[in-house]
């Protein structure tokens, strides 16, 4: 929270719509195993992204301490 103040705090709200969007999509589709595929179904290449360029830079910067 030092470094990043007030954003560490604040949610991203269109990335929980996204997930909520989706779960209720599919859960109206497929019941209750709808829930959980969907969720990845609308935010796959967000997290997706996410993970591939967490992996970019923690190659090319060296932690602190």
């Amino acid at each position: 929270m030092k470094f990043a103040g007030a954003g560490a705090s604040v949610p991203i709200t269109s990335f929980g719509n996204s997930l909520v969007h989706g779960a209720l999509t599919e859960l109206g589709r497929d019941g209750w195993i709808g829930v959980v595929t969907g969720i990845f179904e609308v935010t796959s290449a967000g997290i997706s992204s996410a993970i591939i360029f967490s992996f970019l830079a923690a190659l090319f910067v060296r932690p602190k301490g």
